[in-house]
């Protein structure tokens, strides 16, 4: 088994006794007229689904991990494979003389997908606290000093979890980018490899482009032959890896890059969902949707919903609707607010302690119980489960070319930004994430966000409900808004 390191080692040897006990408790556990295994098969069908789960998993990549990815592509990871060890189960019932009904192994493979999707987020935040406080980073040297070298130094100093950590960078030609790198600037790229080795980096970040062909290579064989690993970067932005594979062509190493399967049945498979879980989680919720319009309606008479034009696909303007978690007269106190905005670095408003939120506003904010009419916005096909955040029309007048591009799916109530950098200030991953979603979108990465969404609308919940730090840092456990009134 291959692994990047001793803590996803750790992390697979995890697995194993995680998917082994989920299913020596499905198979060996009697339930409601079923009878349960005898120990000797059960244990023997267990073992071999944990086994057959973690080498799949491995396979797969998810233990090769040189540094964080997103954790909806994991989760998707997780879920593609689930039903290995259901199929290794029904494989096995028959050389060992053994009947195992089909809900059991259809039991066994749910439980086997929550228990790992327990684990690994956890597994992953405990991770990336200890990143951001320092631990378990790559130091790495940065080679080149262009556009592409800046986007890429803006990424992983804005998101510290992805496990890297920049010692400098060393440059030769090209024109820098303005602003330059807050990089350390140490000398050219002849010395990279003699520069990373005294700075203690593990590796080196080339940029696509920054060295001619014959001097490219002759830095790459002296990084191997120092024990340096070498990492390439420039080209296309916001494209999922798994869209790109090599291809030799005449010993020539060529990427080729599949284009977005987004057509009919894609489109179709994802309106489907969003009517069906839509309506289902509307009819579910309805008890909850009564008890918070009551709520506000009596905690200051005012109007329970907060309606609001936003832009949605294809620059087309739409009503949002939430629960009202502001004061009445909120947008005309939000110009008097505009100098406490949080983030300096993009055109969104922020402000945590924003004072126009009401008492049963934090409340729907820390519980995300707010969002929930937008479920007839996705239902009046306006906006879907998963997307972009809808903008408002004043922020997409800022946005350049580039980020409209995210107009071209629906908005959603939740999307890669929430369960990925909800808790990040910084502009930098709230474009770069709903960019990577518009352009990579398929089903199964919905899912994957869709059921990461559950475990991280109750953290934040659970951190709200368990702060004792006075008004404001209780507010800081709660979830993070985009808007600029709510």
């Amino acid at each position: 088994m291959r692994t990047s390191s001793p803590l996803h080692l750790s992390q697979a040897i995890a697995d194993l006794f995680v998917v082994g006990a989920t299913w020596v408790a499905v198979l060996m556990v009697a339930g409601p007229g079923q009878g349960q295994l005898d120990p000797r098969p059960g244990l023997l069908l267990a073992a071999a689904a944990s086994l057959a789960c973690v080498t799949g998993l491995a396979m797969a990549g998810a233990y090769a991990r040189a540094a964080s990815g997103l954790r909806a592509l994991a989760l998707a990871r997780l879920v593609r494979g689930v039903p290995i060890p259901a199929v290794t189960v029904l494989v096995l019932v028959t050389p060992l003389r053994v009947t195992v009904s089909l809900s059991r192994v259809v039991a066994g493979a749910t439980w086997t997908l929550v228990a790992l999707a327990v684990t690994h987020s956890a597994f992953d935040r405990w991770l990336a606290r200890r990143r951001r406080q320092g631990r378990f980073l790559q130091p790495m040297l940065l080679v080149g000093n262009s556009r592409a070298a800046h986007d890429l130094y803006q990424h992983l100093a804005t998101r510290p979890d992805t496990g890297y950590r920049l010692v400098g960078f060393v440059a030769d030609f090209g024109t820098p980018h303005e602003p330059p790198l807050t990089l350390d600037d140490l000398g050219s790229t002849a010395d990279a490899v003699k520069i990373a080795r005294s700075r203690g980096a593990c590796g080196l970040l080339i940029e696509q482009g920054a060295l001619p062909r014959a001097q490219l290579a002759r830095l790459v064989r002296a990084a191997f032959g120092a024990g340096l690993s070498i990492q390439i970067f420039g080209g296309i932005a916001n494209l999922d890896h798994r869209r790109v594979h090599p291809v030799p062509v005449a010993h020539e190493p060529l990427l080729h890059i599949e284009p977005p399967h987004h057509g009919p049945i894609q489109l179709v498979a994802k309106r489907t969902v969003d009517v069906a879980i839509g309506a289902t989680a509307l009819i579910l919720a309805a008890p909850v949707l009564l008890a918070a319009a009551a709520a506000i309606r009596l905690g200051d008479r005012g109007p329970a919903l907060f309606r609001q034009q936003r832009v949605g696909r294809d620059g087309h303007l739409f009503t949002v609707l939430k629960f009202r978690t502001m004061t009445t007269d909120a947008d005309s106190r939000k110009a008097q607010l505009r100098a406490a905005n949080e983030r300096d670095d993009g055109p969104l408003f922020k402000l945590r302690d924003d004072p126009r939120v009401t008492t049963i506003g934090r409340i729907l904010r820390r519980t995300s119980i707010d969002e929930l009419p937008q479920l007839f916005n996705v239902l009046a096909g306006h906006m879907s489960l998963v997307g972009p955040r809808p903008a408002l029309p004043e922020e997409v007048a800022t946005f350049d070319e580039e980020l409209r591009g995210r107009a071209r799916v629906r908005p959603g109530i939740t999307g890669l930004w929430q369960i990925e950098a909800r808790d990040n200030p910084a502009f930098h991953p709230y474009r770069q994430l709903d960019l990577f979603y518009a352009d990579n979108w398929t089903p199964t990465l919905d899912l994957a966000i869709l059921l990461a969404t559950v475990p991280s609308v109750i953290r934040h919940a659970w951190k709200g409900a368990m702060s004792r730090r006075g008004p404001s840092q209780h507010h800081r456990g709660g979830s993070v808004q985009i808007e600029v009134a709510s």
